[in-house]
């Protein structure tokens, strides 16, 4: 499976809210209190919701590992 594929998995899996927490600091490389200014939450918020994604997104990631045949 391409990365980009396993992208669109593990994106599709979060909630909006944690996506778009995940996406200000992974993609704009924004810290959790910045990316919670720019959403309008308070930065404990923001750090829950990108824990959870982090979370979220290694248990997709995680399943999408095929074991190798013997």
């Amino acid at each position: 499976m391409g990365r980009r594929n396993e992208l669109r998995q593990v994106l599709s899996a979060l909630t909006s809210d944690e996506r778009d927490v995940l996406l200000l600091v992974a993609w704009d490389g924004l810290s959790p209190a910045e990316s919670a200014a720019v959403l309008g939450i308070t930065a404990e918020a923001a750090r829950a919701r990108l824990s959870r994604a982090r979370r979220r997104a290694q248990a997709v990631l995680d399943s999408l590992v095929v074991e190798p045949r013997s």
